[in-house]
């Protein structure tokens, strides 16, 4: 059995990721992207390292792959200050103002069921990307948003990102520049979240054109998990969807990711950089490991359609120190 997943997952690897990606051209051509004289040896020369980091890595063995996605003509340095905009210094130094709810377990840890998977439930908008713009705590943000609001509701509408990123800032965030989940859901407390369709996104920074009539819904409320409460997050992922979470992202194995369950010997369950969401969880039969299915707001370009799995054992890469749900 075991060899035929194995066989699957490369099927699907080779199907997704044609041999030409691995070239220069062929990268360029799939990502359209156009250089010129200096930047053009430069981003070759570039593509050419991650080429083999990526070929050295894989060939050590390890539960995930990596491989050319669309951040392989970047550095990791260019990568994570374009990508990552979780404040985590903000996220520190912030006065507790939610400690009183947090949230309470809705059944026994043995009577959780084996996996999880929103997706399946439709309340998971399609995959969205964040461009080069540092704004993935709006989105993970906009996808619990919208997940609780399909539950209430029975209908899965996509929330702007751009009113976040534009509105949110009176309550500590900044933009591009990063922000939080829980001041988004503070901002929220106070105005109506509108449509992508009526407030769009742009990837940058841009004044505030808030409309309260246009707004389809408030936050009542948001809920904190106790950092670094796994079954915390198990439970809540089980009973209550798609929950907000942070991470440590800035790893080139995160960078190239391709697919597999995430798991790096080194990263950091306090240096935290990037907002996600969880929409699931599971375990996987190949490498015997149970996982967080998340969803990254990079496009359908990296990962497995812009998924990723990340371990779930000892909190691994923060993924449980600062998750957080809406209430509506």
């Amino acid at each position: 059995m075991k060899s035929i997943i194995l066989v699957l997952v490369f099927v699907y690897v080779a199907a997704a990721y044609e041999l030409e990606d691995y070239t220069w051209a062929g990268f360029k051509k799939i990502h359209n992207r156009t250089y010129v004289g200096e930047e053009e040896r430069m981003r070759k020369l570039i593509f050419e390292d991650n080429l083999r980091f990526i070929e050295e890595f894989n060939a050590q063995g390890h539960s995930y792959t990596v491989g050319v996605n669309r951040f392989a003509d970047m550095t990791n340095l260019e990568y994570r200050q374009m990508m990552l905009g979780f404040d985590n210094e903000a996220r520190l130094s912030k006065k507790p103002d939610n400690q009183n709810n947090y949230h309470v377990y809705s059944m026994d840890a043995d009577d959780l069921p084996a996996k999880v998977d929103w997706r399946k439930k439709g309340i998971v908008t399609p995959m969205k990307d964040q461009g080069q713009c540092g704004s993935c705590w709006a989105f993970s943000t906009t996808g619990c948003l919208e997940g609780q609001y399909a539950l209430k509701n029975g209908k899965l509408d996509s929330f702007s990102e751009q009113e976040l990123v534009d509105c949110s800032t009176a309550f500590g965030n900044h933009g591009c520049q990063g922000g939080l989940m829980d001041n988004a859901y503070r901002y929220l407390k106070n105005h109506t979240e509108e449509l992508n369709v009526d407030y769009k996104y742009t990837a940058e920074n841009g004044k505030c054109k808030y409309d309260e009539s246009k707004g389809v819904t408030k936050v009542k409320s948001y809920v904190d998990i106790k950092s670094g409460d796994i079954l915390g997050l198990k439970d809540a992922s089980a009973n209550i969807g798609p929950i907000s979470v942070a991470m440590d992202a800035s790893h080139i194995s995160l960078q190239l990711y391709l697919f597999g369950v995430y798991d790096p010997e080194f990263c950091s369950s306090t240096k935290l950089d990037h907002g996600v969401l969880v929409v699931g969880y599971g375990h996987d039969e190949l490498d015997g490991k149970d996982y967080w299915e998340v969803k990254n707001s990079w496009g359908t370009y990296w990962g497995v359609g812009g998924y990723f799995k990340i371990a779930m054992k000892k909190n691994k890469c923060g993924i449980c120190t600062s998750a957080s749900y809406a209430v509506l």
